[in-house]
């Protein structure tokens, strides 16, 4: 497990709710402030709150520029897998069960000095 969230503090990360038709994604830090050089980790919880299975849905998490994922630490309920990643969007393809959750995690150190929060999102591969 990462040690995270040393003080004093100057990064700052709130839990955000984002819903979006019948799928709800709350992301939560494990802190709300770190320093640069410090370690957070993400709970990110998306819910399916569709009658329908979502099949190939695309979860992303747009880091802040002063981020840097973490590599090995990212995990489907407890499976760990890698995301695909492109410059600060890491991106994912779930499967989630109708009127089901699926539990995500992962952790990024601060690179550098930012006030911005990170921003997740998810959308269907297919239109």
């Amino acid at each position: 497990m990462y040690e995270d969230c040393q003080g004093p503090f100057i990064f700052s990360s709130n839990t955000d709710t984002i819903r979006i038709l019948d799928i709800s994604i709350t992301k939560t830090p494990s802190c709300n402030k770190t320093v640069v050089g410090g370690t957070i980790c993400y709970t990110i919880i998306i819910e399916n709150n569709n009658d329908i299975d979502l099949e190939e849905y695309l979860f992303y998490d747009i880091l802040a520029d002063n981020l840097a994922y973490i590599e090995g630490s990212f995990f489907v309920g407890t499976e760990q897998i890698e995301p695909a990643i492109i410059g600060n969007e890491m991106s994912y393809a779930l499967n989630i069960g109708a009127n089901q959750l699926v539990t995500l995690s992962f952790c990024v150190i601060v690179i550098a000095k930012a006030s911005t929060n990170s921003l997740s999102f998810a959308r269907t591969k297919k239109p």
